[in-house]
């Protein structure tokens, strides 16, 4: 699970037929996942839309918690996937130069996952360590 600030954009209301043949909607935005590294993820966040609802207007910052997945290196894919459960807009116009003045400092998602290491750290060149854990859930309909 994460939860932070993402800024959207290109949102378009998508429809599909559940398992059971019940019409449901989602919203699909392209968002990044800023890494304190610095480095960027291109991601994609789905979240349930009800019938009447519409997507928010490109640039919206908006305090989102999701469900991650991040495809693994030589996957094909560099394109990460949240699940969202809540999104939150943030206030005011995001085409106003002082919009962002308004945001909260926060520039950071937090991730939260409960898995398997599988393997030894490794220490980063910044003395940190680091290593890979195991977790899935279910994103998109099917098992990651």
């Amino acid at each position: 699970t994460t939860l932070g600030l993402f800024a959207l954009a290109h949102g378009r209301r998508v429809s599909s037929v559940t398992r059971a043949g019940t019409p449901t909607y989602h919203c699909h935005y392209s968002t990044t996942i800023q890494c304190s590294s610095g480095d960027l993820i291109p991601a994609e966040l789905r979240i349930y839309s009800p019938r009447d609802n519409f997507p928010v207007r490109d640039n919206t910052v908006a305090f989102v918690v999701a469900k991650l997945y991040i495809p693994p290196p030589g996957s094909g894919s560099t394109t990460a996937l949240l699940e969202a459960y809540s999104l939150f807009p943030c206030p005011g116009d995001p085409s106003s130069d002082t919009y962002d003045d308004m945001l909260p400092d926060m520039p950071n998602p937090f991730v939260y996952g409960l898995g398997v290491v599988r393997g030894r750290w490794s220490l980063l060149p910044d003395n940190s360590k680091a290593f890979a854990v195991e977790v899935s859930d279910h994103i998109r309909d099917e098992k990651k």
